[in-house]
């Protein structure tokens, strides 16, 4: 059991050093979930085309939707309709149904957390531009965290998706050269997720 155990951790580990180059390889699946993250709005996007091209059911967004860094909110929306704008974004929201989350750069501070002072509008902001109605309970609750069942012929899927900017405690910054932050106990998820 073992060398079973050993074998199989060495097995995964070299299977996860997998290259970063990109394909244009057409996948075949019964569900398909395409993600994303780290976005420049304000750049070329390649990235939609292939993602189209394979046909996805679902996209979700990881965070950094946007680049905006700002407390200007009307930055942060004009970055977000920039994104909205773009004709092959703009297919892929037509034809799947798209989640997601933010992380620091469309939450509007660097590596911020829940000491930001504008999470509130950031918030509406990023609810906004997830095409989330004015009605929904997410309006009303605090992060953007939530969870879709989605059905399908095979069964369902059941999507979480978790906040881990609206409240996080502040990170301390390090001393030791190379290293941005100390290691931290503080929470990342708060007690509602």
């Amino acid at each position: 059991m073992k060398y079973l155990l050993r074998f199989l951790s060495i097995f995964f580990l070299l299977a996860s050093c997998g290259s970063s180059k990109t394909t244009n390889v057409k996948l075949e699946a019964d569900y398909t979930i395409a993600f994303g993250s780290c976005n420049r709005e304000d750049e070329d996007q390649p990235l939609w085309e292939p993602i189209l091209a394979n046909d996805p059911d679902l996209f979700l967004w990881g965070g950094d939707n946007v680049y905006a860094d700002t407390d200007d909110p009307e930055v942060l929306e004009k970055a977000y309709q920039q994104q909205l704008s773009n004709p092959n974004y703009l297919k892929l929201l037509n034809s799947v149904p798209v989640f997601g989350t933010w992380d620091d750069h469309d939450y509007g501070q660097n590596d911020g957390g829940k000491n930001w002072h504008l999470k509130e509008t950031s918030q509406q902001l990023f609810l906004d531009f997830m095409n989330v109605p004015e009605n929904s309970p997410r309006r009303s609750r605090e992060g953007v965290y939530h969870s879709e069942l989605l059905e399908t012929e095979q069964g369902s899927i059941k999507v979480i998706i978790l906040d881990t900017r609206y409240f996080r405690d502040t990170l301390q910054k390090s001393n030791e050269p190379g290293k941005r932050y100390e290691p931290s106990e503080g929470s990342i998820l708060g007690e509602q997720q």
